[in-house]
């Protein structure tokens, strides 16, 4: 059974010129409703293969268009033709892609505007789209700031970085219009030192926001790089329809209850938690992410009930087993892969040590299920399924799953 609430629908489809070509709206040529119907029919085919009963799932779509404060582009360039100048405006123009891949194919789709970014990211783009990389091909990330910096993550090749610090031209054009520049695998800081270019340690600033129980906003430190939900407007949703599963109290109460935290990354989800439980464990592989979310707890005052623990909770490990004890909750967002080697740790744990509450979050159903499978057998039972669509026009959905041993 699907419910329907909050949702905001438009009267006509999705208004791109790109619908028919571009990857990234696989299914925009539906109406909101036939989308929903697609996302809940996907999942519900799904979960049938494991479970013989499919509980009831609530369905949220918070926004049609014009929702994303962070987007990942590609760069292509194909080969100059012999005899054409490589630095002409001319040449600048018809040879540089910059967008999303094609359907079905391995080639950049040159896009000049996309509905789904917000005001501030569609303006950022295109002057981003002015501007010539000399390079083949590569990845970059652009994001606004909820206070309207810009940033912007070249992931390029070592010997296109080197040639970008050598050429200036590029690199010049970009600091005129970004308040931040990255570039690298380790998110380097683009700086000028005594009149030359350099790649300077990662800093983070408040790029994105979470939200307490009461939806007021919190900034969230990060890297230009680094991982975030895609807009502000679906993570409220999504904020929002997790605080509904960890059933806040009123009066600002905090539960007395230590909860763990998996894959924290930068604090999206430490914060709301924090908002309702009195400790909290969170832990994140990557390090630029765990330095950022200590550096949100402090500047919040925070440090004294959030304890960060840079970890690998895809790898068995007696360290993630020592944090568990004690633990009242759990609340996972995994990447795509799933919780991996956590599961073999809980399994292991006497089942009356076992956390009575398991909060998963997940973008990715087919990992999802499998994984709620092995937390089925060890006595986790799902209560709560809500589908929160952060990805409208898209084949993807965020699912929250409540889970409860009794």
């Amino acid at each position: 059974m699907l419910k329907h609430f909050n949702m905001f629908f438009s009267d006509n489809f999705l208004k791109c010129k790109y619908i028919d070509q571009c990857s990234g709206c696989q299914i925009a040529h539906l109406d909101p409703t036939a989308q929903i119907d697609f996302k809940k029919n996907k999942f519900i085919d799904l979960w049938k293969k494991t479970f013989s009963v499919v509980p009831e799932i609530e369905f949220r779509r918070p926004i049609e268009a014009q929702f994303r404060d962070r987007v990942d582009l590609t760069i292509q360039r194909p080969t100059i033709p012999h005899g054409a100048i490589s630095n002409s405006s001319e040449c600048k123009q018809e040879y540089q892609k910059l967008g999303f891949y094609k359907k079905d194919s391995r080639d950049i789709l040159d896009i000049e505007s996309c509905p789904l970014m917000s005001k501030g990211t569609s303006d950022f783009y295109t002057e981003v789209r002015k501007i010539h990389f000399p390079i083949q091909k590569g990845s970059l990330r652009i994001r606004v700031s909820p206070a309207g910096k810009r940033g912007i993550w070249l992931d390029f090749a070592n010997e296109d970085i080197k040639k970008l610090l050598e050429e200036k031209n590029t690199l010049i054009e970009l600091t005129k219009i970004c308040d931040v520049v990255e570039i690298g695998q380790k998110r380097k800081k683009l700086s000028q030192v005594e009149g030359q270019f350099k790649l300077t340690d990662p800093e983070s600033i408040a790029w994105f926001e979470t939200y307490d129980k009461n939806l007021n906003p919190i900034e969230l430190k990060m890297n230009v790089g680094s991982f975030s939900q895609t807009g502000f407007k679906t993570n409220k949703a999504l904020i929002s329809e997790l605080f509904k599963v960890l059933n806040p109290t009123a009066h600002n109460q905090i539960h007395d209850q230590k909860w763990i935290e998996l894959c924290s990354g930068s604090g999206n989800l430490t914060f709301p938690l924090l908002s309702v439980f009195s400790n909290v464990i969170a832990t994140e592989l990557d390090e630029n992410a765990v330095e950022s979310l200590r550096t949100t707890a402090k500047n919040l005052n925070l440090s004294g009930r959030l304890q960060v623990e840079q970890i690998n909770i895809h790898k068995p490990s007696q360290k993630l087993e020592d944090l568990l004890s004690g633990v009242d909750g759990i609340l996972a967002d995994p990447p795509r892969s799933g919780l991996q080697g956590f599961l073999e740790v809980i399994s292991r744990l006497q089942k009356e040590k076992l956390p009575k509450k398991f909060v998963y979050v997940s973008c990715f159903a087919e990992t999802l299920i499998y994984d709620l499978k092995i937390l089925n057998d060890l006595g986790y039972n799902p209560n709560k399924i809500i589908g929160i669509d952060q990805f409208p026009h898209s084949t993807h959905c965020e699912w929250i799953v409540s889970l409860s041993r009794y």
